[in-house]
């Protein structure tokens, strides 16, 4: 499901649903941009992808209208945004346009043995097929014409979404385009393989080059990562810095925390930041209500995981209260309430 997009609470359909930066609200007069996107999952797609470039567009004029602001003030002190962390690609080689491949083929595998472990519980199969039949012939007459334009779009949030831009002299380039191509060919290879697991294949998935890491580099109290390709922003770095950070004059807030982090990083394991969705926190969620009272002893005493505890009958598990207030409530707040864990999950 493409980013930003989510299921109508009442289950009738799509919203787009993206929150505006803090540091944006006041220029543009929101703190959520909400949209409908109707109940076709393959319109909603293609709407959800139109709302997030606009949005984009709509935040970087609202950033560069607070720059000009700050300068006419000769304010001199360095305005940071999500644009400006970004790091700037200004040349494509053929390493980078492999890494792009591996990375978006790489996900689109994950993503789909995820559903299928799940059952299509989150999206159901029948819908992914209906959007897959739509969009195939779009991306087989864009291979067939070179013409890749209709998908730049899709090209540059994908890059984003990894912390990267193309520097200003390679938009609208050949370049770009060689870009754009390259992703129509990943998206296609995706779709075959998703079609040849619904018939009950199970081809081999070939990556050959390291899939395309994370660029961006957070400042301030943010965790600072490398711009090497190899260096990705791994959930148990965010989980340490997250502790770590955590004000020593709350403790015993610490010590929840502390289990509770923990229990979801051996859940979910130790993935890229990028890579974790609301179904990991939801499959959580599921698995914490199916533990007994006191389980963290239950299981010291077992020696067992936390997976093979919930998986036990239990004549009586944690009430829905405490699951609530003790350990939902706990996995959202943040030490100054400004700065969520989730901030790192999308």
């Amino acid at each position: 499901m493409p980013t930003y997009m989510r299921r109508n609470p009442n289950g009738s359909g799509y919203e787009f649903r993206r929150g505006v930066p803090k540091a944006l609200q006041a220029e543009i007069g929101k703190t959520e941009i909400k949209e409908v996107l109707g109940s076709k999952f393959s319109d909603a797609c293609r709407k959800c992808n139109q709302l997030a470039a606009e949005t984009d567009r709509l935040f970087e004029d609202a950033r560069a209208k607070l720059r000009s602001a700050a300068t006419q003030k000769q304010n001199k002190r360095p305005y940071h945004d999500f644009y400006s962390k970004l790091r700037v690609i200004d040349r494509v080689t053929p390493e980078l346009t492999e890494q792009l491949k591996a990375y978006w083929e790489s996900m689109v595998d994950a993503a789909d043995v995820q559903r299928r472990e799940t059952g299509f519980e989150h999206l159901p199969q029948e819908e992914i097929s209906s959007a897959q039949q739509e969009i195939l012939p779009m991306l087989r007459q864009a291979w067939a014409r070179g013409d890749a334009s209709a998908f730049i779009p899709s090209l540059h949030q994908t890059l984003h979404l990894r912390g990267y831009r193309l520097a200003e002299q390679l938009i609208s380039s050949d370049d770009e385009k060689r870009l754009a191509m390259a992703l129509v060919r990943s998206h296609i290879k995706g779709i075959q393989l998703i079609e040849a697991r619904d018939a009950g294949e199970d081809p081999p998935v070939v990556v050959t080059a390291q899939p395309l890491s994370s660029g961006m580099s957070l400042s301030g109290d943010s965790i600072e990562t490398s711009n090497a390709a190899a260096d990705a922003l791994m959930l148990s770095k965010v989980v340490s810095h997250f502790l770590a950070t955590w004000p020593k004059n709350k403790k015993e807030m610490l010590k929840k925390h502390s289990f509770l982090l923990n229990a979801f990083l051996e859940v979910v394991g130790d993935l890229p930041v990028t890579s974790l969705r609301q179904a990991h926190v939801n499959e959580f969620f599921r698995l914490l209500q199916r533990l007994p009272p006191r389980w963290q002893d239950a299981r010291r005493q077992q020696k067992i995981s936390l997976r093979d505890l919930a998986a036990q009958d239990h004549p009586t598990v944690i009430s829905p209260v405490t699951f609530t207030d003790a350990y939902k409530a706990s996995f959202w707040v943040s030490p100054d309430k400004t700065d969520t864990f989730d901030r790192y999950v999308d």
